[in-house]
């Protein structure tokens, strides 16, 4: 009985130590890729202190511009314009999404106040909003 304890001890260490330099032997497949290098585009406005009058509505209250993300390879990129509250850390932005070859995103009065109004920001009170572009990298190239 001892012994026949002690060969199926003996076995069942030989099969753990073997699971484990199996284990140890796989190594990961997966291949990630990092740019290191680019320029990130970088947003600007034509104006940054608006008043915005309902009967103004149709008028262009701002334009954004910025210079498209260089990520040195042939990248297909889509550009997204964040408006949040001042200070907000961009927890819960308005976004826009801009098409793939498009560098710039105009606003008239009335976008603008719906954007304020969906972010809580009362009518009628002067209110910092913070802009920011964000470029993310597609899976399908540009050629």
């Amino acid at each position: 009985m001892i012994l026949y304890m002690k060969a199926t001890i003996t076995r069942t260490l030989f099969a753990a130590f073997a699971m484990l330099a199996m284990m140890g032997g796989c190594k990961r497949d997966d291949l990630q890729v990092t740019s290191g290098s680019g320029t990130a585009p970088t947003l600007t406005a034509t104006n940054t202190t608006l008043v915005l009058s309902s009967d103004k509505a149709t008028t262009e209250a701002v334009a954004f511009s910025w210079n498209k993300a260089d990520y040195k390879y042939n990248a297909a990129v889509q550009y997204t314009l964040q408006l949040d509250k001042e200070g907000n850390n961009f927890a819960a932005p308005k976004e826009y999404a801009i098409e793939a070859s498009a560098a710039d995103q105009k606003l008239n009065v009335a976008d603008l106040n719906n954007a304020l109004a969906l972010m809580g920001l009362a009518a009628g009170t002067p209110t910092g909003v913070e802009a920011r572009v964000k470029a993310e990298l597609l899976a399908n190239v540009n050629t």
